[in-house]
C-alpha cells in the first residue's frame, strides 16, 4: 500500500465505512469484543487498499473513548508521537517526512502542516479538497495564499497535548 499522507477518496470512503460499522454495532449494544470481531474483517481491506494502519488504530480509538469510555480521545499528533516513542512507527523512511515535519511543529506548540503536503493536497484534483469542489478555484493559486488558514493560534488542547511532546 501506497499510505502516503495525504488520503485519497477510496482510502477515506473505507476508513468511513469502517468508523460508522463501529459506531453502528456499539450504538446497537455491541461490545469490545463485537468490535474486535470487525476490525479483524476489515483488516485486510484496510491492509490492501488503503495501507492506512494507523488512522484506522487513532479512528477505533475515538470510537471507544467516545462510546465506551465516554472520555476525550487522545490527539491524532499525540498518538502518533507516542507511536514513535514506543518504535511502532519509524519517521525515519523519505515516504514519512511530511509526519515528522508536522510532529516537530505540533511539539514546538505551533501545528502547521508541510509545505510539501499542502502542495500535495493543492495539486491533486480529487476528494474534498480537490479544485472542482471549490467552484473555479484558481489553479495558479501559490502556497503562501494557504498560510492565513494552516497558520494561527494554537488552541488550549493542542498547547496542553503538545506539551509532552517535546523531547
Amino acid at each position: 500500500p501506497h499510505s502516503s499522507e495525504r488520503v485519497g477518496p477510496a482510502c477515506d470512503r473505507i476508513q468511513i465505512g469502517k468508523t460508522v460499522a463501529q459506531l453502528c454495532l456499539l450504538q446497537h449494544g455491541g461490545t469490545l469484543e463485537d468490535l474486535d470481531r470487525l476490525s479483524t474483517k476489515f483488516e485486510e481491506l484496510i491492509y490492501c487498499f488503503s495501507g492506512r494502519l494507523i488512522l484506522c488504530s487513532w479512528m477505533r480509538h475515538q470510537v471507544e473513548k467516545a462510546c465506551l469510555d465516554k472520555s476525550p480521545a487522545t490527539p491524532y499528533p499525540a498518538f502518533l508521537q507516542a507511536l514513535v516513542d514506543s518504535g511502532e512507527l519509524c519517521l525515519d523512511y523519505r515516504s514519512r517526512t511530511v509526519t515528522k515535519e508536522y510532529l516537530e511543529s505540533f511539539a514546538a506548540g505551533v501545528p502547521t502542516p508541510p509545505e510539501a503536503y499542502l502542495k500535495k493536497v493543492h495539486a491533486k484534483d480529487r476528494c474534498c479538497f480537490g479544485r472542482s469542489n471549490f467552484g473555479g478555484l484558481n489553479t495558479t493559486h501559490r502556497l503562501d495564499e494557504f498560510a492565513p488558514m494552516v497558520q494561527g493560534p494554537v488552541s488550549p488542547c493542542c498547547e496542553s497535548a503538545g506539551a509532552g511532546l517535546a523531547r
